[in-house]
């Protein structure tokens, strides 16, 4: 009995009024803080109920038109103002890093690892790889 009262006090319950599940996994909300149950999120993550109470800006400079880092503690305005103050370089959102897209213009697979061509220097997935299977314009004959 005192092993099941442990299990009990290991988990929390969902914020959701209508669900309260006990959830030994569950996922806390960065904006509202609250608790909610996994299998709710799901459902709700497309309606509006589950962003009641959640407040997400994304503050963008109107000089240069650069996403800007949000911290949790400071407020947005200020934070705005202290990245045109540096001449819009700090706080920055760095752009994400470019994957490894084949470079055959008919193929759209973007592969984990770059295979590129000792003849071409591109980057080619695995399907493409070979000088044969992209045809590398080393291989190519002039006339």
């Amino acid at each position: 009995m005192a092993k099941d009262a442990d299990l009990l006090s290991l988990g929390t319950h969902c914020s959701l009024a209508e669900c309260k599940r006990l959830d030994f996994l569950p996922f806390h909300c960065s904006h509202c803080s609250q608790v909610f149950w996994y299998v709710q999120t799901i459902k709700l993550k497309r309606s509006r109920a589950f962003f009641r109470g959640c407040s997400v800006h994304v503050p963008v400079c109107p000089i240069c038109n650069h996403i800007i880092k949000k911290s949790k503690n400071e407020d947005i305005n200020s934070q705005v103002e202290r990245h045109i103050l540096s001449g819009c370089k700090s706080l920055v959102v760095a752009k994400p890093k470019k994957s490894n897209k084949c470079s055959l213009k008919t193929c759209r697979q973007h592969g984990l690892m770059p295979f590129v061509c000792p003849e071409c220097n591109k980057n080619h997935c695995i399907r493409h790889r070979h000088a044969e299977d992209h045809f590398c314009s080393a291989l190519q004959v002039p006339l």
